[in-house]
């Protein structure tokens, strides 16, 4: 994750059945099965806010990554939440989000991702960063080769706007 970055995520985004150097997108997904995370292997650190799925941590996954981890709301998500989950995990990279896997423990469920640093909204609309041209067309191209990924695996994203573009090191 040394790596300048933008990724897109976000939730229920997508309908379904190479470029590495510079900034990159990524994006969340839709099918069964998913990585099970063990408890051991999150820790949860500084409580982001609480959204529609549930409250958000940064947190460390296996002792050294750094995470997101979403302790998810029961009642706000639904069976097709899971298999954007599990599509996501097959939906490996570059300029995709990694999605870690999920915890099941004590009756709860942890969504464990990649951390990112910012969305693409707040950067621009928050933080007031200004994009030379040269970075807008990066960005572009970025978000151009995440979702021919998708599109060569016959994945559609559905909620594609700046605040599900994620960014790093920008």
């Amino acid at each position: 994750m040394g790596q300048q970055g933008i990724k897109s995520s976000g939730g229920n985004l997508f309908d379904t059945e190479e470029y590495s150097s510079g900034p990159y997108t990524s994006i969340l997904v839709d099918t069964t099965e998913y990585e099970q995370v063990p408890i051991e292997a999150i820790r949860m650190n500084t409580k982001l806010g609480k959204g529609a799925f549930g409250t958000v941590y940064t947190g460390v996954y296996m002792g050294n990554v750094m995470a997101l981890i979403w302790e998810l709301d029961e009642d706000n998500i639904s069976g097709s939440f899971f298999k954007e989950v599990a599509l996501l995990q097959k939906s490996e990279h570059p300029k995709i989000v990694q999605n870690l896997g999920i915890c099941l423990y004590n009756d709860r469920s942890y969504l464990v991702t990649e951390q990112m640093d910012h969305n693409l909204h707040d950067m621009l609309h928050l933080q007031n960063v200004k994009l030379t041209l040269e970075r807008k067309v990066k960005l572009l191209l970025d978000i151009a080769f995440a979702l021919e990924h998708l599109h060569v695996n016959n994945i559609l994203h559905r909620d594609l706007k700046p605040s599900n573009v994620m960014v790093s090191n920008f």
